[in-house]
């Protein structure tokens, strides 16, 4: 279990989570490891480690003081105590929060949208992503150049950006 983040990063489409309850301990520290985090306005987030005796896990001392901040990571680590679903929404947790009836239904609405696009360009942001994550500024720039030269004018962008031209049409030829 450890070492799941890998294959969650390695994975080359987008990974969303929708939180409807309570989620403890893996159910917390994995959420950074997905690309988009919906929850319901009645969830809560716990990660009690430090009330069992023990330490964070899941690569969560590494994800969370970047997504949360070091002093909000360290509180919700430290404290143990939940954080209800607004308070993980405004420390960064959460994209987006829905009434429980309706998070299911906006998750999958999204999920079809992001589904529209070429899944090259898909796997690639997302690898661009992590990367950035692990490397500095500098590198980044690099590595994203490197990658735009090996998608600029495929067919996946010249198929992408024909149909956003048709539609833009179709919109004028409508209105």
């Amino acid at each position: 279990i450890g070492n799941l983040h890998r294959p969650l990063h390695a994975f080359p489409k987008p990974l969303m989570a929708a939180v409807n309850g309570v989620a403890v301990g893996m159910g917390v520290t994995m959420l950074p490891h997905f690309d988009i985090v919906y929850a319901s306005t009645e969830a809560t987030f716990a990660t009690p480690f430090v009330r069992l005796g023990i330490v964070v896990e899941y690569a969560s001392s590494y994800t969370l003081p970047r997504l949360l901040g070091r002093q909000r990571a360290a509180e919700m680590a430290l404290r143990g105590t939940p954080i209800d679903a607004q308070t993980a929404y405004e420390w960064g947790l959460v994209n987006r929060l829905f009434s429980p009836s309706d998070l299911l239904e906006e998750t999958l609405k999204v999920a079809a949208e992001i589904a529209e696009n070429g899944p090259n360009a898909l796997a690639k942001t997302k690898h661009l992503f992590y990367h950035g994550l692990e490397h500095t500024l500098a590198d980044s720039i690099q590595e994203e150049d490197r990658v735009l030269s090996t998608v600029y004018g495929s067919p996946e962008h010249m198929a992408a950006v024909q149909n956003f031209f048709l539609k833009k049409m179709q919109q004028k030829a409508e209105a």
